[in-house]
């Protein structure tokens, strides 16, 4: 975690299996309840409705960005393509076209970045990974 101008920034890598920051692995499902769930731990109360986090893994869709449960517990999120946070820093040194590939456990997320910029238009993830 950093403060920048009295923001609190914390890097979240929020993957399929696991979503990871620099001290923490979490499982990344969701599971929603209607009721108050009988065992305590690891849950939000939003909406009244009650979700307990880490349970399970998260089905693959196309585009997480859509989906509701993704939304959860997260305020004031600036988005940015799987893999780029590790080379925004370096994008002057990039000439001509690249292809960034974070490949993770169950999906590879692609994006093109020509002449030090990237191709919104050209990312998107495959459902293939290392598993």
């Amino acid at each position: 975690m950093r403060e920048l101008r009295n923001t609190k920034i914390i890097a979240v890598d929020h993957g399929y299996d696991n979503m990871k920051t620099a001290n923490t692995v979490t499982p990344t499902g969701i599971k929603a309840y209607e009721t108050e769930p009988i065992f305590t731990g690891n849950i939000l109360e939003y909406n009244g409705i009650y979700y307990r986090i880490g349970e399970g893994h998260k089905e693959f869709i196309p585009d997480k960005a859509m989906d509701e449960e993704y939304y959860l517990r997260f305020v004031g999120c600036s988005l940015y393509p799987q893999g780029y946070p590790a080379i925004v820093n370096q994008l002057g040194n990039f000439k001509g076209i690249n292809l960034l590939a974070d490949i993770e456990n169950g999906t590879m997320n692609i994006l093109y970045i020509n002449n030090k910029k990237a191709q919104e238009s050209r990312c998107w993830t495959e459902k293939l990974g290392v598993n």
